[in-house]
């Protein structure tokens, strides 16, 4: 469980780290933007405008390629989360209504109570079972 929640961090760390690099890319490509613009304004006939604006518009498409992978990436992520959230949420507790699920799978901070439940009663599981292998070995 600790390991869940270590990775799930960890993810999250890189996906914000990600939307900052996307965020630097996004204000270099509107300077690039800028640049050709001034360039057509001025230049338009030059075979460097028409390269730079060939280059720009190639570096724009692969950006929103990228972007639209990595948010299709990230919504496949938080999803399958969920689901795993969503079943552990039932398994623990099946009266949960799907709102207190949705709660569950979307507070940090419930997602956490949560998880330190189960911790609890996965130790207490592992407790008894114990007890029981000990009772079995006495026997």
């Amino acid at each position: 469980m600790n390991l869940f929640l270590a990775i799930s961090e960890e993810l999250d760390g890189l996906i914000a780290e990600n939307n900052k690099y996307c965020a630097t890319v996004k204000s270099e490509l509107e300077l690039i933007e800028s640049d050709v613009r001034k360039a057509q304004e001025k230049e338009k006939e030059e075979p460097e405008t028409r390269i730079k604006d060939i280059t720009f518009r190639a570096l724009k498409a692969k950006f929103i390629e990228v972007l639209k992978d990595t948010q299709a990436t990230q919504i496949e992520y938080k999803t399958a989360v969920k689901g795993k959230i969503s079943r552990q949420a039932k398994i623990i507790d099946p009266t949960l209504t799907n709102e207190q699920i949705e709660e569950v799978c979307n507070d940090p901070d419930v997602r956490q109570n949560f998880w330190e439940i189960i911790l609890k009663i996965i130790i207490r599981v592992l407790e008894n079972f114990w007890q029981i292998r000990c009772l079995v070995q006495v026997i």
